[in-house]
């Protein structure tokens, strides 16, 4: 049974170099997206991580985002 997959795959080059070429790009489009999610993770987690002086973080209940820094209050403090 392999021996004929393998001769049916291999028998015609065109199927062969489309496969192939398919199966290539679509490793790319998948390591593309992984290292694109691992740098945005990166990216939100860098203002915490650079900043190891601080024990607790005390932020704006609206807050939606790490980059989004808004002053308290003197009453607040």
């Amino acid at each position: 049974m392999r021996t004929i997959a393998i001769k049916m795959l291999f028998g015609d080059t065109a199927k062969f170099y489309g496969i192939l070429l398919g199966l290539s790009f679509a490793t790319l489009l998948i390591a593309q997206q992984a290292s694109i999610f691992v740098g945005l993770m990166s990216r939100t987690y860098a203002l915490i991580e650079e900043t190891p002086q601080a024990d607790l973080w005390v932020t704006d209940p609206t807050m939606q985002f790490v980059d989004d820094t808004k002053p308290m209050q003197v009453t607040a403090l």
